[in-house]
């Protein structure tokens, strides 16, 4: 009976915590996207709102799949708060390049 590679078991490891982590960003981003929808629905004005808001999706965007809600949201506030939304488009920029 061979023992298991400590490399092999390593290399197994982290391919299932980056499997995990993926998984997790999926499931924000599918969260984000509603909380975005409802938010605009609404027609919130309430900035701390759609700050914290735009935080969350900025991390989600982890997950290719938040960008078009986070991307959707920005333009939304660009509506109430121009500055606002200028700063948030350059964070995804500095976070995760150019899109």
């Amino acid at each position: 009976m061979g023992e298991t590679d400590p490399i092999d078991k390593s290399y197994d490891t982290i391919r299932d915590v980056a499997c995990e982590l993926n998984t997790l960003h999926m499931r924000a981003a599918a969260e984000c996207d509603v909380l975005v929808n409802d938010l605009i629905d609404s027609s919130s004005k309430d900035i701390a709102q759609i700050e914290r808001l735009l935080d969350q999706t900025l991390d989600a965007c982890a997950h290719n799949s938040a960008f078009p809600s986070y991307k959707r949201l920005c333009r939304y506030y660009s509506t109430i708060n121009l500055t606002g939304a200028a700063f948030y488009a350059n964070a995804y920029r500095e976070m995760w390049g150019d899109d």
